[in-house]
């Protein structure tokens, strides 16, 4: 967990990496729904094709779906699910019908001026893939003219992306403490220094 431009993604591939976990993002179930569920992939697409924001039921049924598959019986990595108290309840259905667990909640925290330059100077690559930032990871100069910047990695969208994650994900925060389940970790350092933090957690 984390509030945007904290990490979250770039922690959650490294993960994935070195310690097998798949990397379960919502982002990506949207985009690839299980295609053993034709029920929900036609759902997804349906809400797409018309704007709709995909309902909390779906969203559950994906994750759901994709948590039984193989590759999650040794353990797995949630990356941007649960977003609200209301999601973390049905998560809980969902393991505990398993009689799977949550074993460690990992909050990255970074400060929100340092969020929003992490934000607002990130860049891609449309043709390798690959992110840069304006100041911490500049480009190469031969290829700044085809960067891409993110119609919501501006100022005033970030603002309101931050406020949104604090009124509706930072209160599963303290959903998760109750339980002894998290770890706070400072985001506004190297990311070597971030994962070496992260990996003392895992260990």
């Amino acid at each position: 967990m984390g509030p945007p431009g904290a990490g979250k993604g770039t922690q959650a591939k490294r993960i994935e990496k070195a310690h097998g976990f798949p990397q379960i993002s919502t982002g990506d179930l949207l985009r690839q729904p299980d295609p053993s569920r034709p029920d929900l992939k036609a759902a997804v697409e349906k809400c797409l094709a018309s704007g709709e924001l995909v309902s909390d039921e779906i969203v559950n049924q994906l994750v759901d779906a994709r948590l039984k598959r193989a590759d999650c019986s040794g353990g797995f990595l949630l990356d941007g699910f649960p977003r609200t108290v209301e999601q973390a309840r049905a998560l809980d259905g969902m393991l505990s019908n398993a009689k799977r667990r949550i074993d460690r909640v990992v909050v990255i925290v970074a400060p929100a001026d340092v969020l929003l330059e992490r934000i607002c100077g990130r860049r891609t690559d449309p043709v390798t893939g690959e992110l840069y930032h304006l100041k911490s990871k500049p480009p190469p100069a031969d290829i700044i003219d085809r960067l891409t910047h993110r119609d919501d990695d501006v100022p005033d969208v970030v603002a309101t992306r931050l406020a949104e994650y604090q009124s509706k994900t930072a209160p599963l925060i303290d959903f998760y403490r109750q339980r002894d389940l998290v770890t706070e970790i400072d985001g506004n350092q190297s990311m070597e220094a971030v994962s070496a933090a992260v990996d003392k957690v895992l260990s």
